[in-house]
């Protein structure tokens, strides 16, 4: 009996400890990503780092007159470009540390300079919390909202006396990161558009030529490409996908859409068909469950059937592919999650020491 209650003892007790020696860490592959949608001619990662040059992993709990050191800067990783990087932040917070190669053009910074190969561009140092800070607003969780865009250098000059320096061009990779953590990437091609949204880039490798003839799609022809599936995580993942209608579409160019037949493959198994502007595909498809380690391929083919006249083949409609994914990073203990972990630990001790307690009591009155 004395070795179960010590037993009992030594549990609580290894309870109570790993309560209050929590480790914080994330699960799954967050090392630098390199699946997202690439061409291989612009490609870019917009990062922040603390004071200790770790990632920053979200806007805390601040108070008035509060300074954070975080570096915020984009980095290229493929062929020179012209950046420019949107921020959304609370009207409390002061962003401290601008170079003096950004300029501010609403609702947008632009760099000033080409941003070569492997370059990094560093927009600002720290954040401050206004001194000025109400008692409704001090204490409160800020967030700091950016979005990043790049742009070819190539036979490209930005006019940064104008209001609108790129123009009307529209940006070739755009990156949304919300207080650290990156929400989505998007990738816009000749005649398409793809989005990863959350960790479905981490899934998902795209080739540098993915439907690059699309717009010469004519009656009667037929078109396919693939994108690589890896599931590099501990646990399963479930893919999605779904197309969306672009604002400016017009009603021949979604007749265009309607017309067009497409047929997905999983591994060569047929896991849709359709047109492409189907209420299903808009709504979300499931392109498989892939387990812990899982390769495979999904397989997109494209078909304008030869009955259509030729004026369908010389529309221009632009298609926008999402992928999502279920895999969700874990969420890393906070000071809360600890104590209650503890409080469990100490009731488990407590209750091993009244049972003590209690037996020993009944021994020493039958002695």
């Amino acid at each position: 009996m004395k070795k179960k209650i010590t037993g009992i003892l030594l549990l609580a007790a290894s309870i109570l400890y790993s309560a209050v020696g929590v480790t914080f860490a994330y699960t799954g592959s967050t090392a630098e990503v390199h699946n997202y949608v690439r061409t291989g001619d612009i490609d870019i990662a917009l990062k922040q780092y603390d004071k200790e040059g770790n990632p920053f992993s979200d806007g805390g709990i601040w108070t008035p007159g509060d300074c954070i050191e975080n570096q915020v800067f984009i980095e290229n990783q493929a062929k020179s470009c012209w950046i420019r990087l949107q921020v959304k932040n609370d009207k409390e917070m002061d962003i401290r540390g601008i170079s003096d190669q950004w300029v501010y053009r609403e609702p947008y910074w632009y760099y000033t300079e080409v941003l070569e190969e492997k370059e990094k561009a560093i927009f600002s140092k720290s954040l401050f919390f206004s001194e000025k800070a109400t008692e409704e607003t001090s204490g409160k969780e800020s967030s700091l909202d950016m979005t990043a865009e790049a742009i070819q250098s190539a036979n490209f000059k930005p006019d940064f006396l104008s209001k609108m320096p790129w123009g009307d061009q529209t940006a070739e990779v755009c990156i949304h990161v919300k207080d650290g953590a990156e929400q989505e990437k998007e990738r816009h091609y000749r005649n398409l558009s793809l989005k990863m949204e959350g960790r479905a880039g981490e899934l998902v490798a795209v080739p540098e030529d993915f439907f690059v003839n699309l717009s010469e799609l004519m009656p009667g022809d037929r078109q396919s490409d693939s994108v690589e599936i890896h599931n590099q995580f501990k646990e399963s993942a479930e893919l999605f996908f779904r197309t969306a209608d672009s604002p400016e579409m017009t009603e021949q160019q979604k007749d265009l859409l309607e017309q067009l037949q497409i047929t997905i493959y999983k591994n060569d198994e047929i896991i849709y068909e359709g047109d492409l502007r189907s209420v299903k595909l808009q709504e979300e498809i499931s392109l498989g469950i892939w387990r812990s380690n899982e390769k495979g391929s999904i397989r997109y083919e494209i078909f304008m059937p030869e009955e259509l006249k030729n004026e369908y083949a010389v529309r221009d409609a632009a298609i926008h592919w999402i992928f999502r994914t279920n895999l969700e990073e874990e969420r890393p203990k906070t000071g809360d999650d600890r104590w209650i972990t503890a409080y469990l630990g100490l009731a488990v001790l407590s209750g091993a020491l009244g049972f003590w307690r209690l037996f020993c009591g009944r021994g020493i009155q039958n002695k």
